[in-house]
Order: structure tokens, then C-alpha cells, then sequence
């Protein structure tokens, strides 16, 4: 389970649609069937799925999968703050 701290650097599915331009089930898909690596946060939601961005573009990068680079930026300037 992640401490605070990391929570706090994790995005969630809904910025990943952004980031990618899918669907929330596309990027279920990608997570049950492909690999796309996740954290589960224990407490929050029925213990809430969260991505750790720097795996989400390593990932992508491996996969060939297409990142709104405009959206990248933003995220990657929130998860840093």
C-alpha cells in the first residue's frame, strides 16, 4: 500500500482517458490485459485504482501507445507540486 505522500503523486483513470484519449474501459482494458501497471489505494472508494504516471509513459513508450503531449505536461507539472 502507498504511503501519503506517494498517493499524492498517483493519477487517476479519469486523467488517463485525457492523457491517452480513450475510454475508461480502454484503459481498463489496457490494465487487465495489457500490463498497464497500477496501485490500488486501500481506504479510499472501495480501494480506488491509481496510476503512478513515470510507469504510465514508460509503459505507453513500451507499447507504442499515443500521449497527448499537452496534457503530459500538465500532469506531469501537478504530480511534481
Amino acid at each position: 500500500m502507498p504511503e501519503v505522500a506517494e498517493v499524492l503523486n498517483l493519477v487517476s483513470q479519469r486523467q488517463l482517458v485525457d492523457l491517452f484519449g480513450k475510454t475508461t474501459l480502454t484503459i481498463t482494458t489496457w490494465r487487465q490485459k495489457f500490463g498497464l501497471p497500477y496501485v490500488r489505494v486501500k481506504g479510499e472508494a472501495n480501494d480506488s485504482i491509481r496510476y503512478r504516471l513515470e510507469q504510465v509513459i514508460a509503459w505507453a513508450r513500451e507499447n507504442k501507445r499515443h500521449m497527448d503531449p499537452e496534457v503530459l505536461k500538465q500532469l506531469r507539472k501537478t504530480s511534481n507540486s
